[in-house]
């Protein structure tokens, strides 16, 4: 029955927001991949926001009932049927609405859970502009995949519903994505740090606190048609959120914004919750808060920026199960067992397929008291805590159900916070 309802639910809204499209004609910017998605659209909205009205998808509305609410500019209805009349009549009078009242740009997330998913919605949304992050070799939701190569192709689907003037921005340092410029036939402009890319960064920088400036963070220079600009981001320790911010300034550059400008929006960029944000801990540690979702890609970039950030004395790696990945899942675990043994002081593993991790640790020659070994992110909080030193760096990571961001608000200084700072503190996630 539920399943019925949200059917019936997404065709409702799937037909108001082509509405929506058809009536105010919004520049549509669409950004899919399988790793950075959201931190891209954040990123592109924090450079065009300042250029007119913008609207974004809200959180990870991504799929083909988030892609209407996005468009609709409103929030999930859950299992409240009057919410979700709600919904339906603000998209209904949206349509209705004299044109100009409708944001001028729409910056979209569009993800694959299952094949047909990504294809099905760039047939109606028509972007003017598809920014492809990247495409690593164990992405998460393959397991609903007969193969790596039709969730590559899922995710290059929303490319072909590109404008004929639209623009493809391709992320060069991922030969996937980059193959995609061979096969379809648009305006390309890429990204990356190789040293082909149309938009490049150069001279990579981690800076502690006082370090330069005040904040400490991440520097490079921009360089492009012949041009170097400095750019700095602020309390960002995460080498993989240079691409992001390339994204997002090559996404500036086609859309005719001025680069400088654009530069100053982007030192304003916070990382979306749960996505790499760090947290003040208690008794004096610090909380790198990457709880939203897993993948090995992802953990093992996540992993890295644990071992080269350049503060901190210990560094803890909490690492929860990695969900999706179908017949890589032992495999997968355990490499990152094994990178995780370079990377952290101590390994605390949490679920049941978490376990590989110490296996993969071991086989590393980790240390056997460095590891422990944990049922679920209230356990794992626990356990840290009897052994809490200040000056600790805990990175926090794992897949959605494994709920890591009750770790996080557990050890968090200030808990009273963690609707704001957190991802998942609604009502709906209580449990």
């Amino acid at each position: 029955m539920k399943s019925f309802f949200k059917k019936i639910i997404t065709i409702i809204l799937t037909l108001i927001a082509k509405g929506i499209l058809w009536r105010h004609n919004p520049r549509v910017i669409a950004v899919t991949g399988s790793v950075g998605k959201t931190s891209t659209k954040d990123a592109i909205y924090t450079v065009l926001k300042g250029q007119g009205s913008v609207r974004r998808s809200d959180k990870s509305f991504n799929s083909e009932l988030g892609v209407p609410l996005s468009i609709i500019g409103a929030s999930s209805g859950w299992n409240n049927p009057f919410a979700w009349l709600g919904v339906i009549a603000s998209g209904i009078f949206q349509i209705l609405e004299p044109r100009g009242s409708y944001p001028k740009t729409l910056v979209l997330e569009v993800g694959a859970d299952r094949p047909g998913d990504i294809s099905s919605i760039a047939k109606w949304i028509k972007p003017h502009v598809v920014v492809i992050t990247r495409l690593p070799e164990i992405p998460v939701h393959i397991e609903f995949f007969p193969t790596l190569e039709s969730l590559i192709e899922e995710k290059l689907s929303l490319a072909k519903g590109l404008r004929k003037e639209g623009t493809l921005v391709l992320n060069a340092d991922d030969h996937r994505v980059l193959a995609a410029k061979e096969k379809m036939h648009a305006k390309t402009v890429t990204y990356g740090l190789n040293p082909d890319a149309d938009i490049r960064a150069s001279n990579l920088q981690l800076l502690a606190p006082g370090e330069i400036f005040a904040e400490g963070g991440l520097t490079f220079k921009l360089e492009f048609d012949g041009k170097s600009l400095p750019v700095t981001l602020p309390n960002i320790y995460s080498e993989t959120f240079v691409t992001v911010a390339l994204a997002a300034l090559t996404v500036a550059y086609v859309s005719d914004v001025n680069m400088i400008a654009a530069i100053g929006d982007l030192a304003l960029y916070e990382t979306p919750p749960g996505r790499v944000r760090l947290i003040p801990g208690l008794n004096e540690t610090v909380l790198i808060d990457d709880s939203y979702n897993s993948s090995p890609t992802a953990c093992e970039a996540g992993l890295h920026m644990l071992r080269d950030i350049p503060f901190g004395k210990r560094k803890i790696a909490m690492l929860g199960d990695m969900l999706e990945l179908g017949k890589h899942t032992n495999d997968a675990h355990i490499e990152i067992g094994r990178v995780a043994k370079d990377c952290a002081d101590v390994l605390i593993t949490v679920g049941l397929r978490a376990k590989e991790f110490a296996v993969g640790a071991r086989k590393s020659k980790m240390n056997e008291k460095k590891i422990i070994e944990c049922a679920d992110a209230h356990e794992a909080a626990e356990t840290y805590a009897e052994m809490r030193k200040a000056g600790d760096i805990v990175y926090i990571k794992g897949s959605q159900s494994m709920r890591m961001e009750n770790a996080v608000k557990m050890l968090m200084a200030e808990p009273e916070k963690a609707s704001k700072l957190l991802v998942r503190q609604e009502t709906e996630w209580e449990g």
